[in-house]
């Protein structure tokens, strides 16, 4: 009698650890379900704005800009969440890679809109999902954001956090870049923009690139050094003021970006003003004419 009660105390026991356990176990699990409910609840609150819009999602990235699986995820399921208002109309990724490329697909939805227009490609977007996680400790977070595609304007911005079942691994982020986040998401975010704008600008603009982080100083001293490549950028500097006056407010605002990113986040600011030095050290050629020289006969008349 007295080993059958022995054994079923043992049995309630372990029966009441195992609930604990379990219900420990889905608690932490529903945290992030809550945490990705939370974010798309915020989004579908607009979603009658929304409705015959196109929409892109892009793959959630580290708070530098970093692809992983996780982020690729994180992505899925707030995608899975909206997807189920039937109003919202969404763009395949696919469809996407092949008017931007996977290059700017990586960037999670840091697409230069002034780049797109002057290279003649459509968006076929109207909005951009995009936005950032991390693991701190114990806790999760998530900043997602709706971004207007034509013009990168923020239509929506939405932040969480969430305790997680275990410590998971730390954050690769640099300690800078995790204080930023600490202190507004939003600003970082916007730091990061300014940092991939001017690092793409730098490949596929060079001199809109040279225009923008070249101060007064540095432009008269190169006017002494190389005479003929400083002559070059002043062209280019002349035109976009009296003829680009939409990317005449966009290179403000990316200076008015890098001011704050030199105190804030010096690290990214370093690496931008290590490519100025590099091209200045080696101009680059000058930009061939889009249009095709005419082939055709030569009129008489």
């Amino acid at each position: 009698m007295k080993k059958k009660l022995f054994f079923s105390v043992i049995i309630i026991v372990f029966a009441f650890i195992s609930i604990q356990c379990f219900e420990s176990i889905s608690f932490a699990a529903s945290n992030e379900d809550k945490a990705l409910d939370e974010v798309a609840q915020a989004m579908l609150l607009k979603a009658d704005k929304l409705k015959g819009k196109r929409i892109g999602i892009f793959k959630f990235t580290s708070l530098e800009g970093k692809e992983s699986p996780e982020g690729a995820r994180i992505s899925q399921c707030i995608l899975e969440r909206l997807m189920k208002n039937d109003s919202l109309t969404f763009v395949d990724r696919s469809e996407l890679k092949k008017i931007v490329g996977e290059q700017e697909l990586q960037q999670s939805g840091l697409v230069d809109p002034d780049l797109v227009s002057e290279t003649g490609k459509v968006l076929p977007i109207d909005y951009m999902i995009t936005g950032t996680f991390v693991y701190i400790k114990t806790k999760g977070h998530i900043s997602a954001r709706i971004l207007k595609a034509a013009t990168g304007e923020i239509y929506i911005a939405k932040s969480t956090e969430y305790v997680t079942e275990t410590q998971k691994e730390s954050s690769k982020d640099s300690k800078e870049a995790i204080e930023i986040y600490k202190a507004s998401p939003d600003k970082l975010d916007r730091l990061n923009r300014v940092f991939y704008n001017l690092m793409e600008m730098s490949e596929k603009r060079p001199y809109v690139f040279l225009v923008t982080v070249i101060n007064d100083k540095e432009f008269e001293q190169l006017e002494k050094r190389k005479p003929k490549f400083a002559e070059r950028i002043k062209k280019r500097r002349l035109e976009i003021r009296w003829e680009k006056p939409g990317l005449q407010m966009k290179i403000d605002r990316l200076r008015d970006g890098l001011t704050s990113m030199k105190k804030m986040y010096p690290s990214r600011y370093e690496q931008v003003m290590q490519k100025k030095k590099e091209m200045i050290a080696n101009p680059p050629a000058r930009k061939p004419p889009s249009y095709k020289p005419y082939e055709g006969p030569v009129s008489n008349e």
